[in-house]
């Protein structure tokens, strides 16, 4: 649902639809959702934009998601990505109801999302600047960011924005490429792939991850 009160979305009203079709057969064809989601689409949330990408999302519930566009630079590949990623976050809320209760069931929450948009764009001709920064960070990388985040894993108060966005010790993205990484070992020690994984309970996530000592 474009909100184009203003009408800064003209520009993009016809692809819009498209970007939606290719992120709905995608997520249709792996997950059984017996639930509407309602996706409000706007140019008024910068706060949430990656500026590089023209594109951004939050997702708030399993039903209702949030995707801004900057209408210069936003293009159907970029705009169906961010919605896998918004997608996965609900529906995740959708098939297990648990929240995030310290930084790591943020980084997996955050790492789930990104690896169902990677598993999408295997199939697209482009990816976001933000994806293609997750993808360049490398094992080494992620295993220093790990080593600064370990003592506060279970700490329900934390710096988000500075682990999440950069800031301080952490480069940008820092949460979502950890998340990324630990995700991605869980999915190799247990043989799933992310279609299977994507609901399962934080304290497994916890629990495999700690056992072979990848936390």
């Amino acid at each position: 649902m474009p909100a184009n009160a203003n009408n800064s979305l003209a520009p993009l009203l016809d692809y819009i639809p498209e970007a939606f079709q290719r992120a709905e057969e995608f997520i249709l064809k792996k997950f059984k959702i017996n639930w509407e989601v309602d996706v409000v689409v706007t140019s008024r949330m910068s706060d949430i934009l990656i500026p590089e990408d023209g594109v951004g999302g939050r997702t708030y519930a399993s039903d209702f998601i949030v995707i801004n566009i900057e209408p210069k630079q936003a293009t159907i590949a970029k705009l169906s990505e961010m919605l896998i990623h918004e997608l996965g976050h609900a529906i995740r809320w959708g098939y297990n109801s648990e929240w995030a209760k310290d930084l790591f069931s943020e980084l997996i929450s955050e790492g789930i999302a990104t690896q169902l948009e990677a598993e999408f764009t295997r199939t697209q001709t482009e990816k976001t600047f933000f994806l293609e920064t997750i993808l360049k960070c490398s094992s080494d990388n992620n295993r220093e960011i790990l080593d600064l985040l370990k003592p506060n894993l279970q700490d329900n108060n934390y710096k988000y924005n500075d682990i999440f966005f950069g800031g301080g010790i952490f480069p940008r993205w820092s949460g979502y490429s950890a998340g990324f990484y630990l995700v991605q070992k869980y999915l190799e020690i247990t043989g799933k792939n992310i279609f299977q994984a994507i609901a399962e309970p934080y304290e497994d996530y916890w629990k495999i991850l700690r056992d072979a000592a990848v936390i």
